[in-house]
């Protein structure tokens, strides 16, 4: 990570300090781990979209549980929170809202990435 990186601002994107609680202070595994998920991403992004666009609620409650769920095991907590918002949204068939959120999901993965590349995979 670069000394540089504002640590409250690290707290908002990425909880570190949990994640390397729970990897033991591996910060090779966190780079790794970060890699896939950056890796992974996109396609449960690609999944949640195409779900929105052709209404399919059981679709979009999948897709966004494995990005809930990819995101908390990483401490992305503002992607989580997003993805929990799509997944409920899904599992109530009340997709009215759910561009919104997707736009805001999209906009946060693209801070997330940025973010993850320049101060750990760079």
């Amino acid at each position: 990570m670069k000394a540089s990186m504002n640590t409250s601002r690290e707290e908002k994107i990425l909880d570190l300090p949990a994640l390397l609680e729970r990897l033991d202070g591996d910060m090779e595994l966190v780079h790794e781990l970060l890699a896939l998920y950056l890796e992974d991403c996109p396609r449960l992004i690609s999944g949640i979209k195409a779900a929105i666009t052709v209404k399919d609620s059981r679709s979009l409650d999948g897709y966004a549980h494995s990005m809930k769920g990819a995101s908390a095991n990483l401490g992305a907590l503002r992607l989580q929170s997003l993805s929990y918002e799509l997944e409920q949204m899904g599992k109530n068939s009340q997709l009215d809202q759910a561009p919104a959120v997707f736009q805001a999901l999209e906009g946060q993965f693209q801070i997330f990435e940025d973010y993850v590349r320049e101060g750990f995979l760079s």
